[in-house]
């Protein structure tokens, strides 16, 4: 049984803030844990302002947040993302399914 979001993320939106290979990067690793982008920088080798360009556009289509702790300004991708984005996965896989093979 496919279970219902409340809110289901639009297909575009979600291919759209994941369209980017940096950005699905820079996502991966804030589903592993929250991060800074100086530690996005460690793990990408990436420019300070190019990371933070794709972060600004994952905070657009709401698939990170971020928070500010000192002098720093940390990034992380909440729970209910992440769990919406599972329901999202499983009821797209059900209609590629039932369109390939139930046809």
């Amino acid at each position: 049984m496919v279970q219902r979001l409340k809110r289901p993320p639009d297909t575009l939106v979600v291919l759209r803030a994941l369209g980017n290979p940096q950005r699905v990067r820079l996502f991966e690793a804030l589903c592993q844990r929250e991060s800074t982008i100086e530690g996005l920088q460690l793990i990408t080798s990436d420019s300070y302002q190019n990371i933070r360009k794709h972060l600004r556009v994952l905070e657009e289509y709401k698939l990170v947040t971020s928070f500010k702790d000192g002098k720093y300004r940390y990034y992380e991708v909440p729970e209910d993302t992440l769990s919406n984005l599972h329901i999202w996965t499983v009821a797209l896989s059900k209609i590629i399914y039932d369109k390939k093979f139930k046809s």
